[in-house]
Parts: C-alpha cells; sequence; structure tokens
C-alpha cells in the first residue's frame, strides 16, 4: 500500500511538526525534518500493510532525524568548547 504523498501530508503533516519540535526544540530545524521525512517516503520504494503502518514509520523517521540533528548541534559545540578551553590553558 502506497497512500499518496499529498494526502498524507494533510493528514500527518502538524502531527510530525509537534513531534519534531518537541526534539529540537526550534521552528526551522522542525520543519526541516518534516520535510525530510516526507521526501524520504516520495523516495521509498516500500510497500506498507496498511496506513498504520505507515503513519508508524513517518514517526520513527521523524524521530531518528530530529535526534540527529540535536546530536549534531551539540558535538559541533562540544568541539568548539573543548578547544576553547584548551587555548586557555
Amino acid at each position: 500500500m502506497k497512500i499518496p504523498l499529498r494526502i498524507l501530508m494533510e493528514r500527518y503533516q502538524n502531527h510530525l511538526y509537534r513531534i519534531a519540535f518537541s526534539i529540537c526544540q526550534n521552528r526551522e530545524d522542525a520543519e526541516d525534518v518534516v520535510q525530510d521525512t516526507f521526501l524520504q517516503y516520495h523516495i521509498l520504494k516500500k510497500e506498507f500493510e496498511d496506513e498504520t503502518h505507515i503513519r508508524a514509520w513517518l514517526m520513527r523517521v521523524a524521530i531518528n532525524k530530529s535526534r540527529n540533528i540535536v546530536r549534531a548541534f551539540w558535538r559541533k559545540h562540544r568541539r568548539k568548547s573543548i578547544l576553547k578551553l584548551l587555548w586557555r590553558i
């Protein structure tokens, strides 16, 4: 089963945005996550059993993408903090 992207966006865009925002705490990052999630669905060649599985897949992808953004942010800033500390020594 493959539901047209337009229909999924109407049904789940707000829900995925709330999930992404709750993790990222940033509007732009949450919007990027939602867009990337729907893009990944559009490109995906997989057939799902039913809409419940599609919804679960969309939610899991949005959560993973959100966490990746948060991890990348902290890794980037942690390195900067460590370098600043090293330069002070």
